[in-house]
């Protein structure tokens, strides 16, 4: 199962690589997939009926 504590450090770790992106377009992109992992975290909160 899914740990959304997990899931947000992913998102954290992608929003440093964001803050350290070179240019727009790769800083775009870590931000994507730190909202991916977020939005993870949040089902995954919803499923197990914890709250974050």
């Amino acid at each position: 199962m899914l740990d959304s504590k997990k899931l947000r450090n992913e998102a954290a770790e992608a929003r440093r690589m964001a803050d350290a992106a070179s240019n727009q377009q790769d800083k775009d992109f870590w931000l994507g997939i730190a909202e991916g992992w977020l939005k993870l975290a949040r089902e995954t909160d919803e499923l197990t009926g914890k709250k974050q």
